[in-house]
């Protein structure tokens, strides 16, 4: 067993239009819409940070993908480790682009998958969360490697998470 620190990275999937994040939020929001709005807090802090490379790319389009796969390999991240939301009532959200990786088996990158179990409600808030936001409380962390998903699962029959994973 290597002692070895590998650097992995999360791999949000909050990056492309949902109805959910349309009814929610606001028509069209992403996460992109978070950090154009972001504002200075302190003298230095550079806001907001607009995306060089990709610029305010959609994790639908195939080639970012492999493009975020190729630049990460430069930098010496080793994998990525895809969120997934998984809501307590039976609810999948964001899943669309882990299950196009898992399909096509690209980008041909090293990847886990490390998701919540998650129950959701709507409140109301004021402040930098803007009008509405989405309180989560948290059951269950899960993290499963891409070896243990294709290894219990055929190509394209990943179902979501469970104690014991579901294909």
């Amino acid at each position: 067993m290597s002692n070895k620190v590998r650097a992995i990275a999360f791999y949000l999937p909050q990056f492309y239009p949902t109805p959910e994040n349309d009814e929610w939020w606001e028509p069209g929001f992403t996460e992109w819409t978070n950090v154009a709005r972001a504002k200075p807090l302190f003298k230095g802090h550079y806001q907001p940070r607009i995306p060089r490379d990709l610029s305010f790319y959609d994790l639908r389009v195939p080639e970012v993908r492999e493009k975020q796969a190729d630049l990460a390999r430069e930098a010496g991240i080793e994998g990525f480790c895809y969120w997934h939301y998984w809501f307590g009532n039976g609810k999948r959200l964001l899943s669309e682009v882990f299950h196009e990786v898992v399909k096509t088996g690209k980008p041909d990158y090293p990847f886990c998958l490390c998701w919540a179990n998650l129950s959701s409600t709507i409140h109301s808030c004021t402040g930098m969360c803007g009008q509405r936001n989405i309180s989560v409380r948290r059951r269950n962390i899960w993290i499963l490697s891409s070896r243990e998903i294709t290894r219990r699962c055929p190509v394209g029959e990943w179902h979501g998470p469970s104690t014991s994973l579901s294909c």
